[in-house]
C-alpha cells in the first residue's frame, strides 16, 4: 500500500494550525480541574467526526481521562493498537496572557504547544487521514488522553497500565528530542519524603543537648544532590 500523499496533509495545514492554536487557547494546568475539564470538552468535540466510542474516566480532583475506542473489523475492542497522549500542561492560567498563541517565521509559539498540544493535533488528523484515504487499519484502536502527567500521572495510572499491558502496541506521542530525534525511552521518576526530627534545647544555656534538624536536613540535601550522575542519566532534584 502506497503511503499517504505529503500533498494531501499540506492541504490540511491551515485547519492544523487553527486546531492546535483552539486547543493552546484552552489553558490546562495539570492541578486546575475546571479548565482541564473545558480542554478535555474540547476534545470530545473534535474526536466526534472520526467515530469513536467515547469514554469518559470522571476524576474527582484532577481532570476526568479520556478513552476513545473504534473497535477492529471483527467489532472486538481489546487489545491492537493504543495512542497515549497527555493535555495537561505546566502553565499556569494566565500565562496565555504573557505568551499569547502566534505565529513567528514560519513557527507557532504559545504556552503547551511542544508538550504536548501540537501531539493531541496530529495525532487527531492522522486518525482523519486514516478514515478519509481508507486506510484505517483492521484492529482495534484506543486512544488515551490523560490529564495528569506533568505531575505523576496518579489518576491515570490504572487506565495506562491495563490498556498498555492488553495492547499488541502502544505509541506514546511526547515530543521529539531538540534535533527531532524520535524519544524510544524515557527516564523513570520516583518521589520520596525525607523527615528529620530534632531535639529542643536552650541555645545558651543547653546548646551540647540540642539536636538540630535543619542541620541534619542541609546535610541530606547536599548527600542527595550529590546522587546526580549525568553519564547514567540519574538526576536528583530536591525541595
Amino acid at each position: 500500500m502506497s503511503p499517504i500523499p505529503i500533498s494531501y496533509f499540506e492541504s490540511l495545514r491551515p485547519e492544523m494550525l487553527a486546531q492546535l492554536a483552539a486547543f493552546v487557547s484552552i489553558e490546562s494546568p495539570s492541578l486546575d480541574k475546571p479548565a482541564l475539564d473545558r480542554m478535555g470538552a474540547a476534545l470530545r468535540a473534535a474526536l466526534q467526526p472520526l467515530g469513536a466510542q467515547v469514554r469518559i474516566d470522571a476524576q474527582a480532583e484532577t481532570g476526568n481521562n479520556i478513552v476513545a475506542t473504534w473497535p477492529g473489523a471483527d467489532g472486538s475492542t481489546q487489545g491492537g493498537f493504543v495512542i497515549m497522549c497527555h493535555f495537561d500542561t505546566v502553565h499556569p492560567v494566565g500565562m496565555l496572557a504573557e505568551n499569547p498563541v502566534r505565529m513567528a517565521d514560519g513557527w507557532m509559539y504559545g504556552p503547551g504547544i511542544i508538550d504536548m498540544k501540537g501531539s493531541l493535533t496530529q495525532v487527531l488528523f492522522a486518525l482523519r487521514a486514516l478514515r478519509e484515504q481508507q486506510r484505517w487499519p483492521a484492529w482495534p484502536l484506543t486512544l488515551l488522553l490523560t490529564s495528569d502527567e506533568e505531575v505523576g500521572s496518579n489518576s491515570s495510572r490504572p487506565l495506562i497500565t491495563s490498556l498498555g499491558a492488553a495492547a499488541g502496541l502502544v505509541l506514546c506521542m511526547e515530543p521529539a528530542l531538540p534535533d527531532g530525534a524520535l524519544k524510544t525511552a524515557r527516564k523513570g521518576i520516583g518521589g520520596f519524603t525525607v523527615t528529620a526530627h530534632g531535639r529542643a534545647a536552650h541555645a545558651g544555656a543547653d546548646h551540647a543537648n540540642g539536636v538540630n534538624a535543619i542541620a541534619e536536613m542541609a546535610q541530606q540535601v547536599q548527600a542527595l544532590q550529590a546522587l546526580t550522575d549525568y553519564p547514567r542519566g540519574t538526576t536528583v532534584s530536591t525541595g
